[in-house]
């Protein structure tokens, strides 16, 4: 045995057997303890020693925290690669916290989209609360920066995108992160960032409770730190001051304690972005401003509202980048100036295809024009100076003439780009807004009908009512998941638009979000019809009651 990794009080049970990866021995820790790092007596090859607990095999540990920890590991019942997040015991001890544990991590369980952690299954095991999701193998975003390594712009600004329609997509179905950091912020092998830790802000407020155990407060919402109802403008906060953090290396809001940290946000602004992080875009300063406002309701009052500044705040740094002098000027690649000086080679003063009247441009930068290695003798300088004229200004003709025709080209392209990007950010919106609202509508029918139902007599008509009305809100809800995944796909097709200026394959993504546009509003009108469907359910249910009392 040589080194013992930092586990915390998690129960687990221990395994017979261990089989080296390296040489296939049987290796017998039945007395040894989970996560210790052994060598093969065979190979002498390295292994941690893994556990078990319920259906999960726990190969390493990531990492532990006051909450709990998390685990690397394989669903066994499935061969499945996962994460499993195991909190204290204590925590499933407390009955009303564990309940809304369930329901909050019941619903993000539903919730399937690209910048969201997918949650596979959660539940109790040796009486700890534990939720089951997919491995991702990137970093963390607390990994990616700091106090002398702020993030890129672009980057920051992308991955603010990422995080705010996840945010979104869990908003529509009635879910608040509550503790949006940089830690619960993960970014996949291709560079997406991930939301993880939903449906556990009920155990980070029971702990946030007890002194000394409140954690990192920087990111928190001041409605939040005085115990106020908190929304959606609430987890804007949070990831406003998160891309103040990694964009200027330090905090919004720092102090000695948790408490000094919290107190210093309440009646003050923050120190201005731009003071911190020399020459950031305005309109990013200017968004993440907003963003980290005291009062909420001087925030984006909607993630539509956020997800729309960013966008533009995006478009216009990318747009800075390609156009700036350090973008053009690439090896290899030659750039006209007013300045250039041409060099008309050879004897002759003419264009041979031999070498011998070539004309060159060099890195020199004066004028006016010069014609080199020419004799201008007086018996035929004029006639001379004259040819290498003429082939000069046919020179210049044809090369402004092109370039001329080049930047008609350029803008023509540019333009067709513009229409296609804004044709795609439509139709993307259009689709978002609808779906939100109704994923939300259908989620509160869903609920209201089930607390209904248990206020009705069994067998009665008033709840078998109640009953279709029930099911009609869950299939609505079925074909809301449907209509996420395509909200899923537009997403990417829009990011693949975003991030490129090759016209064709910005083309492409528009046809595919009309196809996806299409598909989007048929489920829509389906899922209009379900729930209009459910609400005249529950009015018979309602009007059986009246007329049986």
């Amino acid at each position: 045995m040589t080194d013992e990794q930092q586990a915390p009080n998690i129960l687990t049970d221990r395994l017979a057997e261990l089989t080296c990866s390296s040489c296939n021995a049987l290796i017998d820790i039945s007395q040894v303890d989970p996560f210790l790092t052994i060598e093969c007596p065979s190979c002498q090859a390295r292994l941690v020693v893994p556990a078990k607990l319920g259906i999960f095999r726990l190969t390493q540990l990531l990492g532990s925290g006051g909450m709990g920890a998390v685990y690397e590991g394989i669903d066994e019942s499935l061969g499945r690669p996962i994460a499993v997040k195991v909190m204290l015991k204590s925590l499933g001890d407390d009955e009303a916290s564990f309940a809304t544990f369930q329901s909050e991590a019941r619903m993000a369980a539903a919730l399937n989209h690209p910048n969201i952690c997918q949650i596979y299954s959660f539940g109790q095991e040796k009486g700890q609360p534990y939720i089951a999701m997919e491995m991702l193998s990137g970093k963390r975003l607390e990994e990616m920066f700091g106090p002398d390594r702020p993030l890129d712009e672009e980057l920051s600004v992308r991955i603010g995108l990422d995080v705010a329609r996840g945010l979104q997509a869990a908003e529509a179905i009635g879910l608040i992160h509550s503790d949006i950091k940089p830690k619960n912020i993960l970014l996949d092998s291709r560079g997406t960032a991930k939301i993880v830790d939903f449906g556990l802000a009920t155990f980070a407020d029971k702990q946030a409770s007890e002194p000394g155990i409140w954690g990192t407060p920087y990111y928190i919402a001041p409605e939040k730190a005085k115990r106020q109802s908190v929304d959606c403008r609430s987890d804007i906060y949070s990831l406003g001051a998160t891309l103040y953090h990694v964009l200027a290396g330090v905090p919004p809001f720092d102090g000695k304690t948790p408490v000094e940290v919290v107190k210093a946000r309440i009646g003050k602004d923050a120190k201005p972005i731009s003071k911190l992080r020399k020459n950031i875009n305005r309109e990013l300063a200017r968004t993440i401003t907003r963003m980290i406002e005291e009062q909420p309701a001087r925030r984006h009052p909607t993630y539509a509202s956020l997800i729309g500044d960013l966008e533009a705040v995006h478009r216009h740094i990318l747009t800075q980048r390609k156009s700036s002098p350090s973008a053009s000027l690439q090896p290899g690649k030659v750039v006209l100036t007013k300045r250039s000086t041409f060099i008309v080679k050879g004897d002759s003063g003419q264009l041979d295809q031999d070498g011998g009247g070539r004309v060159v441009l060099t890195k020199r930068h004066k004028a006016p024009l010069t014609v080199k290695n020419h004799p201008l003798g007086k018996s035929n300088s004029v006639s001379s100076f004259a040819a290498a004229a003429v082939v000069i200004v046919l020179i210049l003709a044809l090369a402004f003439g092109f370039l001329g025709f080049s930047c008609v080209q350029k803008r023509d392209k540019q333009k067709k780009l513009a229409i296609s990007f804004g044709q795609i950010s439509a139709m993307e919106h259009s689709m978002t807004g609808p779906a939100q609202a109704l994923l939300a509508n259908a989620h509160s029918l869903r609920n209201k009908h089930l607390i209904t139902i248990k206020t009705l007599e069994d067998g009665t008509a008033a709840q078998k009512h109640a009953v279709a009305a029930t099911q009609l809100a869950e299939d609505a809800l079925v074909k809301g998941q449907a209509l996420q995944e395509i909200l899923g796909q537009a997403f990417k097709a829009k990011t693949a638009a975003q991030n490129t200026y090759d016209l064709k394959t910005v083309q492409n993504a528009q046809a595919k979000m009309a196809r996806l546009h299409k598909e989007a509003q048929a489920l829509t009108r389906e899922m209009r019809e379900l729930i209009s469907r459910s609400i005249s359910e529950m009015e018979r249910a309602r009007t059986e009651r009246n007329s049986s009392l």
